[in-house]
């Protein structure tokens, strides 16, 4: 995601055909936590960011978010602290610990 993707006042992000897999351009309104997340990377300073520039770049300059970072927050958060055999915290009808592919396909089928 790149600033020129977002527009924070009709609180909408369009994601160009070019990065989508069905090549049509994908528009996904922004709820409240979704918009606080975007102003929160906003420069403190009162700027305005760069349009090329990653809304949440990475450690490395120029590259976004590993595709491993959310998946380790949410593993993270489900078994930090526990003892060994305890059960993680967020876990499925199955008792197993969630993933960040579950909540795309459970918010998927809640879509549908």
């Amino acid at each position: 995601m790149i600033w020129r993707e977002v527009d924070i006042s009709s609180r909408v992000w369009t994601v160009p055909a070019a990065r989508m897999k069905t090549r049509r351009e994908h528009r996904v309104p922004l709820s409240e936590a979704a918009l606080a997340a975007l102003l929160d990377q906003l420069p403190d300073d009162g700027s305005k960011p760069d349009p090329t520039a990653l809304v949440f770049p990475g450690r490395r300059q120029g590259r976004p978010l590993s595709d491993m970072t959310l998946s380790q927050l949410v593993r993270r958060m489900a078994t930090d602290g526990l003892k060994d055999g305890e059960a993680p915290r967020w876990r499925d009808a199955g008792g197993e610990a969630v993933t960040v592919h579950g909540f795309r396909s459970t918010f998927r089928d809640w879509a549908s």
